[in-house]
């Protein structure tokens, strides 16, 4: 992950304050960076390679990562999707 979007420092997935989710039938996580986005929320989708998009509001400001990739299917629960959500105690 570059490190410019997490201040210099390496950042797991799992360790994002935000919520994630990933679908594996498209192949696809999303990184919601500041919590849900309401339809019509995204202004513009910037593609940053084959597998990174980001998502901006109407100010320019990026809300969401979407990253295209297939993961292990061991990290699927019975319905084949995945997310997170952070305790709000930590």
């Amino acid at each position: 992950m570059p490190t410019a979007l997490t201040g210099g420092n390496p950042l797991a997935l799992e360790e994002h304050p935000g919520t994630w989710t990933y679908d594996p039938e498209a192949e696809a996580a999303y990184v919601y960076l500041h919590g849900p986005i309401p339809p019509g929320g995204v202004a513009e989708t910037v593609t940053v390679d084959a597998m990174v998009n980001l998502d901006r509001d109407e100010n320019g400001r990026v809300i969401g990562i979407e990253i295209l990739a297939a993961w292990p299917a061991e990290p699927c629960g019975s319905s084949g999707q995945v997310s997170y959500e952070p305790s709000q105690g930590s």
